[in-house]
């Protein structure tokens, strides 16, 4: 029997697709120093809309995962084949293109950002998520991609605490995520240490677990997410954005059920839940050569609406372009493949 898609988890992606890309646009406008910009989709009371959009993505992450492996049994060469296929073709042809780019701008120098060896971060998507450490050959990607690539590793895991010891898990989690206040174990901000991101994907497991709840109290999380939007509270940024996000996910979770019912709306999100990570990893390159063009320029608001409205265009035409491509090679290499086999 075929499960139920659940809509409402695409408008949940397409709608922080969007606000990330928005969020990064701004962010570009302050750090090249642009004047007049608005706080559009940059800084809420209560932290960073980018980076509440982010922990949302690993909640939906998470609520995808665990649903579609719900009550069937886990086959790890299968789930990483296809996780693999998910993120690493694409990755691979922004990649090397941008790669390929630095090396003739640096006059045919193949290693021109440090030893050979580090291109193994980008190898295995892991140089966004280490540039903190270690200056390497990262373009694309930021410290989402090799996040996510960590969550994916520990899926089965996770999968199989989910299902025996769930609570008692939950526990520990959120111990040990109180604890990287205290101790800085992996000397990384705490939004992106690892054990926040796995409390995150396990924060969604728990939420598609429980949707039928969500859905029927949704208006308490609506009531928590009108606060976070409101009123600043003093406790650490890192907390109020994991609980933003985890009242932004039910209320879209719920609004995404009403909006999906519209065919023409329903058309245009899916389209931009399907090039979602293309668009994610397009769009810091869009966004960081153009605004780069106007530092210390002059920005008011219309011209800063047009510009974001330009971007995302740009960005999701090019995240198209990118799948295509990226589908293409994977289907001439597939095809290669067979052939030599036979």
């Amino acid at each position: 029997m075929k499960k139920k898609h659940y809509y409402e988890l695409d408008f949940i992606r397409a709608v922080c697709a969007l606000i990330v890309v928005c969020y990064h646009f701004t962010c570009a406008c302050d750090i090249f120093e642009l004047q007049g910009f608005r706080n559009i989709f940059y800084l809420y009371p209560n932290g960073k809309w980018g980076e509440m959009a982010v922990s949302v993505f690993f909640m939906l992450s998470g609520a995808v995962i665990i649903y579609n492996y719900e009550g069937k049994r886990l086959k790890m060469a299968e789930f990483y084949k296809k996780r693999w296929l998910s993120l690493f073709p694409m990755f691979y042809v922004i990649w090397l293109t941008l790669y390929l780019r630095e090396v003739i701008l640096n006059g045919g120098n193949w290693f021109w950002n440090g030893e050979p060896e580090l291109l193994l971060l980008s190898l295995f998507g892991m140089d966004g998520y280490f540039y903190y450490l270690r200056r390497n050959y990262y373009f694309i990607g930021e410290w989402f991609l090799g996040a996510i690539i960590f969550l994916y590793l520990l899926f089965p895991l996770l999968k199989k605490l989910f299902e025996r010891f769930r609570w008692q898990t939950s526990a520990a989690l959120l111990v040990a995520w109180a604890m990287i206040f205290l101790v800085d174990w992996f000397k990384i901000e705490p939004f992106r240490n690892l054990i926040t991101c796995v409390c995150s994907f396990w924060i969604g497991m728990l939420l598609m677990e429980y949707r039928d709840l969500c859905r029927k109290y949704w208006y308490c999380f609506l009531a928590g997410a009108v606060v976070m939007f409101t009123w600043k509270i003093t406790v650490n940024t890192t907390l109020t954005m994991n609980l933003t996000a985890v009242m932004v996910f039910v209320v879209l979770f719920r609004l995404g059920g009403l909006v999906m019912k519209s065919s023409l709306l329903k058309k245009c999100i899916l389209s931009v839940s399907r090039n979602s990570y293309g668009l994610f990893l397009t769009h810091h390159v869009i966004i960081d050569n153009w605004v780069k063009t106007q530092r210390y320029g002059q920005i008011g608001l219309k011209k800063q609406l047009l510009w974001m409205a330009a971007v995302l265009i740009l960005s999701y035409i090019s995240a198209v372009l990118l799948r295509i491509v990226a589908e293409a090679l994977q289907k001439g290499v597939s095809s290669v493949v067979k052939r030599s086999v036979q």
